[in-house]
């Protein structure tokens, strides 16, 4: 078959000629049952030739060297409502079914893919339980947290005493400063000497005592722990008083025992919560 030329506007009486038949009146779409029957009827097809296959409502077209679907496009593999498509490998189109809620979009191997999201900043409680005796040592803690966190609540004491924690067996060489408000007078002072401990606010009978003590990078052993404690507490029996405390000590051994203890008598009550952070 011909080439096609294009469009032209026969008049009254202009000669048809085999060329002009070929290359103008022939170039309709022609129509086949199938791709087979396209194939066997046109066995030298023209680049822009046309020809519609009723098996598949599909018009195909001669590229000039093989027929191509015309306006198919991709092949939709979607099958489930909230599936996105992406390309794996080239151009070839891929189903990603629909995750499951709250899963977020993200890449893994190199194609995006479902997963739930990257948890923030989360605490898993790793020890709990009641204060009595003269001390509770929390041992064996796991160094598989960035930080810990550890709750003092409904605290007092036999006799009017501090709260103290021993971090690791290491009762001595730590130094800080703590700011003190006791009956509405604000103090505060620093100390470059060896402490015992971390002390808090002291308790007597009020039970509605509350501490909270943070450890950062606690299983590090490069550099020296950096540790902050707030309380609140009873004082004597009488007043209301709030201490912040900023501590750091000359050791740089990882934090995996700590001790809790009254600076006299033994606890009278209370409980306590050590959370591992991530």
């Amino acid at each position: 078959m011909a080439a096609g030329l294009g469009f032209k506007t026969f008049n009254t009486g202009d000669v048809l000629t085999a060329n002009d038949t070929n290359g103008y009146l022939m170039q309709g779409v022609l129509v086949f049952d199938d791709a087979a029957a396209r194939d066997t009827a046109i066995t030298a097809p023209a680049e822009g030739q046309f020809a519609y296959l009723k098996d598949t409502n599909l018009t195909t077209y001669y590229t000039g060297s093989a027929w191509d679907n015309v306006g198919a496009g991709m092949t939709n593999p979607m099958t489930t409502t909230g599936d996105v498509i992406y390309s794996s490998p080239g151009s070839t189109p891929v189903r990603l079914g629909i995750g499951s809620t709250d899963d977020v979009l993200t890449v893994a191997g190199g194609v995006p893919t479902w997963a739930a999201p990257a948890p923030g900043a989360s605490m898993t409680s790793i020890a709990s339980g009641s204060l009595s005796g003269a001390s509770v040592v929390l041992g064996s803690i796991p160094a598989t947290y960035k930080d810990l966190r550890l709750d003092v609540f409904d605290y007092y004491a036999s006799s009017n005493a501090f709260l103290e924690l021993i971090i690791t067996g290491i009762s001595t060489g730590y130094f800080g400063f703590m700011t003190y408000n006791q009956g509405g007078s604000v103090a505060s002072s620093s100390t470059s000497s060896a402490q015992v401990a971390f002390k808090g606010a002291t308790a007597n009978s009020d039970n509605n005592n509350r501490a909270t003590y943070y450890f950062k990078n606690y299983a590090d052993t490069t550099s020296r722990r950096l540790i902050s404690a707030s309380d609140v507490a009873i004082v004597g029996g009488a007043q209301l008083a709030l201490t912040k405390v900023e501590y750091t000590n000359s050791s740089t051994a990882a934090i995996s025992s700590i001790t809790i203890r009254p600076s006299a008598g033994t606890f009278s009550g209370g409980n306590y919560v050590l959370y591992g952070v991530n």
